[in-house]
């Protein structure tokens, strides 16, 4: 299951909320920009309302009337400016809008009272602090509008994050259906869904689903019959080298060959009991506590029998009362498998196999194997394929099975095989303190 924090519903919930937190951030900018437009704007026409009023005059009367508004002044000179203001018009020609000192805020027009005679230049001076709107208030503006917009991001963020769910909520049910089902392949019923594109999923994952139902189905009656089919003749071949080692008289290369026979079809029952066993979907649930050693020395041996010409140095560092769980006769299985594939192909000189930390080491000095994302064979396939192998691919399937986690750690042509396997439950001592 997906934890809570990764939610759909959650995350559309934010972004919402965050895009109308951005959008109110924006019509918060532009109309505050808008109001210090229409503010100034005013302020602005007023000066050139005073200077016609001014020019007009002084086109008929050659004098300077009184300002019609009373926070606006008409200055001859620039010295006869305010004190806090004409430093700042003389070093700011081009500028219209100023401070002064005690919150004063002026607006200045530079103009002619004839338009023509350089002589009559002029100042207009509209000293507008006590008329401003916007700035005195823009402590109190800034937090409505931050309150607002915040109110709004919220609730929609609220409202997105309810409708989200309502609509997610079929998508929701159905991979809870897919990741709790108790099979191993779930069974999905598309009806449940709505008309829509999760609808649409689910009618699409119950067909795929259905499909490999039937290739699991397919493959495991032919694994049964094949297991079924292979039992007569072990039988047969088991039976007739009994009946032959009960005759008098037989040499010693006679006697070791049978036992070489009696172990391999011993070998050859215990795999299609597991592949019956993988065949059922038994072989996870009978997992117990299986002590190493004596397996490991067990398979040992029976290779070397196997094998009597390959002269490998072999060291068990496994101590006689360590464990792992698993399910015993496919631990054993691949055990064997991994052992003999080191004695056949390997052509190694040395075998180590080690027990640390729950994991099973299996390390030797061989010719190493080539590694593909099609296969993980041996890449030495010189003379005849000995021994009963099954493959490195074959093993992580058993091991899969098993509830066991098989890793090749280390190989590489001409460098050796270094391969490990551990129990996928936990550690050894913790899983048998519960069995």
């Amino acid at each position: 299951m997906i934890g809570s924090g990764f939610k759909l519903h959650r995350r559309i919930g934010l972004v919402i909320a965050a895009a109308v937190l951005a959008n109110s951030t924006v019509f918060a900018i532009v109309a505050l920009g808008i109001a210090y437009a229409v503010e100034d704007r005013q302020f602005v026409q007023a000066l050139d309302d005073e200077i016609a009023r001014q020019q007009a005059n002084w086109a008929r009367t050659g004098t300077v009337t009184d300002p019609g508004l009373s926070y606006i002044s008409i200055y001859r000179s620039s010295r006869d400016l305010p004190s806090d203001l004409k430093d700042q018009v003389r070093a700011e020609r081009e500028q219209i809008e100023f401070r002064g000192l005690e919150g004063r805020h002026y607006h200045v027009a530079r103009f002619r009272l004839a338009p023509d005679e350089a002589a009559t230049s002029a100042f207009a001076v509209a000293e507008v602090s006590r008329y401003l709107f916007i700035r005195p208030a823009l402590g109190f503006i800034l937090t409505f509008m931050a309150l607002l917009g915040g109110s709004i991001a919220l609730v929609t963020g609220l409202l997105g994050f309810v409708l989200a769910r309502r609509a997610l909520a079929p998508l929701e049910e159905l991979a809870s259906q897919v990741g709790s089902a108790n099979m191993p392949v779930p069974k999905i019923d598309s009806t449940r869904y709505p008309r829509n594109e999760i609808g649409m999923l689910a009618s699409q994952l119950s067909s795929a689903f259905e499909r490999i139902s039937g290739f699991i189905a397919r493959e495991q009656a032919f694994t049964r019959e094949a297991s079924h089919e292979l039992r007569t003749p072990i039988a047969v071949i088991r039976g007739s080298a009994e009946i032959v080692a009960l005759e008098a008289g037989l040499s010693a290369a006679s006697v070791a060959s049978l036992r070489r026979i009696d172990t391999a079809t011993q070998d050859m029952v215990n795999t299609l009991d597991l592949l019956l066993a993988l065949a059922r979907e038994e072989a996870g649930t009978a997992r117990e506590r299986v002590v190493l050693r004596p397996i490991i020395v067990q398979a040992v041996d029976d290779v070397r029998e196997r094998f009597p010409d390959t002269s490998i140095e072999t060291k068990i560092s496994v101590e006689p009362d360590a464990a792992i769980v698993a399910h015993r006769t496919l631990f054993q299985l691949i055990i064997n498998n991994l052992i003999a594939n080191s004695f056949a192909h390997s052509r190694a000189h040395r075998l180590d196999i080690t027990f640390a930390d729950d994991q099973l080491t299996i390390a030797d000095d061989g010719v190493g194997m080539e590694m593909t994302d099609r296969s993980k064979e041996r890449t030495d396939r010189e003379g005849p394929a000995i021994g009963g192998g099954l493959g490195l691919l074959i093993v992580q399937r058993l091991c899969d099975a098993g509830g066991l986690r098989f890793t090749i750690v280390d190989s590489a042509p001409g460098a050796g095989t270094r391969v490990t396997v551990q129990s996928a439950m936990g550690t050894s001592a913790d899983r048998s303190s519960r069995l």
